[in-house]
């Protein structure tokens, strides 16, 4: 498997997951919104707040993957641009192609 295709797998199933916790999150603040007793305010509070750190680590590791796939992108495009270099070889002021 070409290893640009696997980076970008992980980024759409980590995406998918951050969608997922977003949509928690927005179902429990509404929640939150219709809870009258202050241990279960305090509760849901929580759970939120911990969704909340579980969506930043998922969206810390999901900068790592896209820096990892520029780079990937941009050693890929200068190998691309050498190759038809590589093949060229000058000699008596005219270029040979090999």
């Amino acid at each position: 498997m070409d290893p640009l295709s696997s980076i970008s797998d992980e980024l759409a199933e980590i995406n998918g997951q951050i969608a997922d916790i977003f949509r928690a999150l927005s179902n429990g603040f509404q929640k939150l919104e219709k809870i009258k007793d202050a241990n279960r305010q305090s509760r849901q509070l929580e759970e939120l707040t911990e969704k909340m750190r579980e969506c930043k680590r998922y969206d810390a590791v999901f900068s790592g993957l896209l820096k990892s796939l520029m780079e990937k992108l941009r050693i890929w495009r200068v190998e691309m641009i050498r190759i038809p270099t590589r093949c060229l070889m000058r000699k008596d002021n005219h270029w040979w192609e090999f």
